[in-house]
């Protein structure tokens, strides 16, 4: 996907449960599947370093839903 917040955020809010950015490698794709596979979510490094309020506010989320 795009490095841009605002598209993250927008997949967050529709559902999505992870996110990783085009430029990621392999590793990241199976470690993001892992962490949505133990019921977590999986925001890229990139796309949490440019909105650090975004991470917390999935955590959140991670809470409602269990």
């Amino acid at each position: 996907m795009h490095d841009h917040v605002d598209i993250a955020t927008a997949a967050f809010i529709a559902g999505a449960h992870g996110y990783v950015v085009k430029e990621e490698g392999t590793e990241k794709v199976v470690e993001a599947i892992r962490v949505i596979l133990g019921g977590g979510c999986y925001l890229s490094e990139r796309i949490a370093a440019k909105a650090p309020d975004l991470v917390p506010r999935l955590r959140l989320q991670d809470r409602a839903q269990s």
